[in-house]
């Protein structure tokens, strides 16, 4: 059982899940690196189409094709009778973490711009 740091009070699984996730977030946003590879994210355009619905003009996203998180993705999603796999994508916007799908090892490469930029 895990312990609150301010009192001896035991702390939830889902207040610990959460305080974990908040803590990762925070890494992510000030390394902008993989959580899942420790990679460095790179900066993604966001195509200019109708059909996108992301509030930024970018996102960083991990493209190392041996991540644990892609990797995996193949077959958590072929079991549910889905094709693809999904890339850690952090949204600088919404300060957010998030999954983004992929059907190619390949897709969305073409948007990578330089991480300076």
């Amino acid at each position: 059982m895990s312990y609150s740091a301010l009192s001896n009070t035991p702390r939830s699984n889902e207040t610990r899940d959460r305080d974990e996730t908040f803590s990762r977030d925070r890494r992510v946003k000030e390394a902008l690196r993989c959580p899942h590879c420790n990679e460095q994210l790179s900066k993604w355009e966001v195509p200019d189409s109708p059909f996108n619905e992301w509030p930024s003009e970018f996102q960083y996203i991990c493209f190392n094709d041996s991540c644990a998180y892609f990797v995996e993705g193949w077959a958590t999603l072929a079991a549910q009778g889905a094709f693809g796999s999904y890339r850690f994508m952090y949204d600088p916007s919404t300060d957010g973490c998030h999954p983004v799908a992929v059907l190619t090892p390949g897709a969305f490469r073409d948007g990578i711009v330089d991480n300076e930029r």
